[in-house]
């Protein structure tokens, strides 16, 4: 019997509320890791690799993360038309979407990853909202205006030639309908997509990030990902991993929704960079700790003092609190771990 929680539900203010599952830890992770959220790709390329998505969020759980898969506005089950918004909207719900899993798990996001745009939409949501999480940026969109050309490109070669990718983005620009990628693809999404160049953002933050692109075993590294690499070296610890194999997005049918070069790489990475819940337990969860238990110290600063042992609140497990707080949890205060040890109450502390 499979021990997985996957919770669907709506978020956000009617009218632009965002659909997302959030994955919980199961019940044998070792232990429980951080918040974590998933950005999804951009047009075909999200419906192609979307099964992709929803197993990399397993994967996760399985390793203790709390992990929100959403659809932005305009996509899936998400309010709102994708022809009525911008990158800049999908940037606004990529923060609604880490506010959204640190509320519902009382855990900081400590990792976001993103698959091609959603990877550019990570990187760009850590620096905006001031954040220091781990990066997992599985072949960003560097350039937003070479995106737009190859996508021209490609929905030109379609039509057989009957219009140029010149004459597609002057007909966007007039406002006429033209299907990119799946989607009528508007003068307003245009213009933000070309707006978008990882190069010229500021940096997304001191945390660790994974720079990861798909390669073929004689393929050089990509020009333009050397480059972001440089830079992204300068503001602390980056490797870029090279991933054997055609890309997902392009595999058609034929791809492995739980690939071994993409997972494993991956994890093998994210396990030298641990993150913990000790470090990203956020400031609400630790008031709310401070507020419900009797012992003065723990309200110090709304922070909980070290001590040497853990307990669960409101199905967490929460780390360096003396004592469980009653009125939080109630009669029983449930596991205790102790010295390395597991132990278990009886009944009220106090």
């Amino acid at each position: 019997m499979s021990s997985r929680s996957e919770e669907a539900f709506f978020f956000g203010e009617p009218g632009s509320r965002l659909f997302g599952v959030l994955h919980r830890p199961a019940e044998a992770a070792d232990r429980i890791r951080s918040a974590s959220v998933i950005c999804a790709p951009f047009g075909d390329e999200r419906t192609s690799t979307h099964r992709l998505m929803v197993e990399w969020a397993r994967v996760l759980a399985a390793d203790g993360f709390h992990v929100l898969r959403f659809d932005y506005r305009g996509y899936g089950d998400s309010d709102g038309e994708f022809e009525d918004h911008t990158i800049e909207d999908h940037l606004a719900d990529t923060a609604r979407a880490l506010s959204e899993v640190e509320e519902r798990s009382n855990l900081e996001c400590g990792l976001l990853c993103g698959l091609r745009l959603g990877a550019t939409l990570a990187a760009i949501t850590a620096c905006r909202n001031n954040r220091n999480p781990s990066l997992v940026l599985w072949e960003p969109v560097i350039s937003g205006s070479e995106y737009v050309s190859e996508m021209l490109k490609a929905s030109a070669f379609v039509t057989r030639g009957a219009q140029t990718a010149d004459e597609l983005e002057n007909d966007i620009e007039k406002g006429k309908e033209v299907v990119v990628r799946g989607h009528i693809l508007t003068k307003g999404m245009l213009r933000s997509l070309k707006a978008v160049n990882l190069l010229e953002s500021p940096l997304p933050g001191s945390g660790p990030v994974m720079l990861a692109y798909f390669c073929s075993g004689s393929q050089n590294t990509p020009p333009a990902l050397l480059e972001l690499h440089r830079k992204y070296a300068a503001g602390g610890d980056i490797n870029l991993k090279p991933i054997r194999g055609r890309a997902p997005w392009a595999s058609g049918r034929d791809y492995c929704v739980k690939p071994p070069e993409v997972f494993g790489t991956t994890r093998d990475w994210l396990a030298r960079h641990s993150i913990s819940t000790c470090a990203h337990a956020t400031q609400a969860a630790r008031k709310k700790i401070a507020q419900a238990t009797s012992t003065p110290e723990l309200a110090t600063k709304g922070r909980c003092r070290e001590a040497g042992y853990r307990h669960v609140a409101a199905g967490e497990r929460v780390p360096h609190c003396i004592r469980p707080p009653i009125r939080l949890l109630g009669p029983t205060s449930g596991p205790i771990r102790m010295d390395g040890s597991a132990l278990r109450s009886a009944g009220r502390w106090g």
